[in-house]
């Protein structure tokens, strides 16, 4: 996604060619994480994001919020405008230390969903402790069960630590969530680390005052339940009783 970005944005020939296809259509990016290298956090660099905010106002696009562009593609007519909306899922503390400034600086609205557990600081992300650990162990290979399975994680090669702890998380967004919570403790427990009750840095959440400030900057809200078990369409994996509290606690403070 960086590169096609970079790719159709920093090339006024490419963007041309792009513009037809966003005729009509309301179009939203939904970032995730930005570069902090000091924090040795992997992500979006900052400086496309300002690369490609710079050509989207230069090629005339309507940077809106997202009740903005609901509202305009329920117009008649209002689907003609090419209007663009950026969001940012589960909130990382690197938002407020990479990102923020860039959509600030060029006024674009921009609308950050929170999972309120982890800005609470009572959890951290499971796909974050998978990483953590395989970052951190001395062992150069990983054994743990899996579903019935057995999953074997090669760490010998640092380069590849990061994609082998992505390669566990894909497989156990499959599994129920007390399942998936057992394999990562057989993990850290196999690989000899210890899993800190409060996110490293690296993986710490947004504070309800950095969500304030930021908010009284301009930026935008929403919810993205309490402790993120899955994706959406996998809330239904939960327990009715486990559903309610997500979503209602959800909302924050």
């Amino acid at each position: 996604m960086k590169r096609a970005l970079r790719s159709i944005f920093s090339s006024r020939i490419l963007a041309r060619a792009w513009a037809p296809l966003t005729r009509g259509r309301a179009s939203i990016f939904t970032l995730h994480r930005f570069a902090v290298p000091d924090l040795d956090v992997v992500g979006r660099d900052p400086a496309v994001l300002r690369l490609v905010l710079a050509r989207l106002r230069r090629e005339g696009y309507r940077l809106a919020g997202l009740a903005e562009m609901l509202q305009l593609v329920r117009e008649p007519g209002g689907r003609s405008e090419r209007v663009v909306a950026f969001t940012v899922d589960d909130g990382y503390a690197d938002f407020a230390l990479a990102g923020a400034d860039a959509f600030l600086a060029f006024d674009c609205p921009v609308t950050v969903f929170v999972v309120t557990g982890f800005v609470d600081g009572g959890l951290w992300l499971w796909w974050d402790q998978i990483e953590h650990v395989c970052l951190t162990t001395a062992k150069p290979e990983l054994h743990v069960a899996v579903a019935g399975g057995v999953e074997w994680l090669d760490l010998r090669e640092s380069g590849r630590r990061r994609s082998e702890a992505q390669r566990l998380v894909e497989r156990l967004k499959a599994v129920p969530e007390e399942e998936k919570g057992a394999v990562i403790s057989r993990l850290a427990a196999a690989a000899e680390v210890e899993l800190p009750a409060r996110a490293p840095p690296r993986y710490r959440g947004l504070t309800w005052d950095e969500v304030r400030a930021l908010e009284s900057r301009g930026v935008r809200f929403g919810p993205h339940t309490v402790s993120h078990p899955h994706r959406f369409p996998h809330i239904a994996q939960m327990t009715r009783a486990s559903q309610r509290t997500s979503i209602r606690c959800a909302h924050g403070k």
